[in-house]
């Protein structure tokens, strides 16, 4: 029976790297993961273990005879100090990298997340290739090339064209080629994430912190299951607005808060209607092909109470999921349009079409993607 010590040898350092990993990933900080979502390479520091064990030295004539005191050394030292010239090092640690990847599969499996399924979308072409060759079609797929060739395939067998006749160009019907069409159609909707994000006087670093981790660790889960993942940044106080991605997350808190307002951008951008945007584009919603996921994210009491609310109710039919953040850094208890919507919407909450979710601390971000994106039942 043959064994593969090298091979066996791989699995276990595989295993550990992987085990190592996941420890990693479930400890990382929301300054790691900023620093992952800015492209930055985390890297894993993984000890070696040194079995004790002998070890023989390179043979040395001599040894055993001759002048020489007890305990003077045979061998170089293991290594160099103090800058001095060194001898042989040991490695004590290996590195790795923890990627996307990596924190893709520890969510999946650690945090339990579930398996997203794209809706279908409306028949749309996604592109058209010509594969074949048919004798029938329309003149504007007409094949010139083709029809020559059967043109000339025709002449030889019928005897028209002997050896040495020049062309001769005389086309029948039965010559005419055309490309058939393959019609490939987009399999499924892209998703779209409408980021809606609490900037009132209350607001601190630490909730604007934990929001841009949200939002990093909700786009790479979907980007694992939609071809493509798309954003819309909605910034709001008494008053809202769309803003641009790059200055989204470094608005200065201020006013009150008011989540209507937000709502109310969010119909305009599925009506066609106009609305308050710091951006170029004004933004059309088209429902019948993307799915649409709201992110919320506040720290506070929303005033306009009832008006939110039915602003709310008109959205969500067109809405794939609601995930409602609430961050009490500060603040222990649940504020009363937490409270609403848990009464409102309670069948909602069980089939999973909306989520809503507590933290008490940043770091808590892990609870608030198994509670978005865990499984159900």
């Amino acid at each position: 029976m043959s064994s593969d010590p090298i091979g066996s040898a791989r699995k276990k350092y595989r295993k550990r790297v992987e085990e190592a990993k996941k420890r990693t990933i479930g400890q990382l900080k929301y300054i790691e993961l900023g620093s992952m979502k800015r492209g930055e390479v985390i890297r894993l520091r993984i000890p070696i273990v040194h079995l004790p064990h002998i070890k023989y030295g390179p043979w040395t004539p001599g040894i055993g005879s001759g002048q020489g005191k007890e305990g003077d050394k045979v061998f170089p030292s293991e290594g160099g100090a103090g800058g001095k010239k060194g001898g042989r090092g040991v490695v004590e640690a290996i590195y790795e990298d923890i990627t996307i990847k990596d924190l893709v599969s520890w969510m999946k499996n650690e945090l339990e997340l579930e398996t997203i399924k794209p809706s279908k979308r409306k028949k749309e072409i996604d592109k058209i290739t010509y594969p074949a060759i048919s004798k029938r079609g329309s003149e504007s797929l007409l094949d010139l090339d083709e029809t020559l060739y059967a043109m000339v395939d025709r002449q030889i067998v019928s005897g028209e064209m002997k050896p040495g006749d020049s062309l001769r160009i005389k086309i029948d019907e039965d010559d005419l080629r055309y490309r058939f069409p393959k019609v490939k159609y987009k399999p499924s909707k892209d998703a779209l994430v409408i980021y809606i994000r609490d900037i009132s006087q209350s607001v601190t670093p630490a909730d604007l912190e934990a929001s841009y981790i949200l939002s990093f660790l909700v786009d790479t889960w979907l980007k694992e299951f939609y071809p493509k993942v798309e954003r819309v940044y909605i910034a709001h106080n008494d008053f809202a607005w769309e803003e641009m991605e790059e200055n989204y997350y470094r608005l200065q808190a201020s006013g009150g808060t008011s989540f209507g307002p937000a709502y109310e951008i969010l119909d305009a951008m599925m009506t066609g209607r106009d609305y308050e945007r710091k951006t170029q584009v004004k933004r059309r919603i088209d429902k019948g092909d993307v799915d649409i996921y709201v992110i919320q994210m506040t720290d506070g009491e929303n005033w306009d109470h009832e008006a939110a609310l039915s602003r709310l109710a008109k959205l969500m039919p067109d809405l794939t999921r609601l995930c409602f953040l609430e961050t009490h850094l500060y603040e222990e208890e649940d504020t009363k349009f937490l409270t609403a919507l848990r009464t409102v919407y309670g069948s909602l909450v069980s089939e999973g079409k909306v989520r809503l979710c507590t933290i008490g601390k940043k770091d808590d971000l892990w609870k608030a993607m198994k509670e978005f994106f865990g499984k159900r039942g």
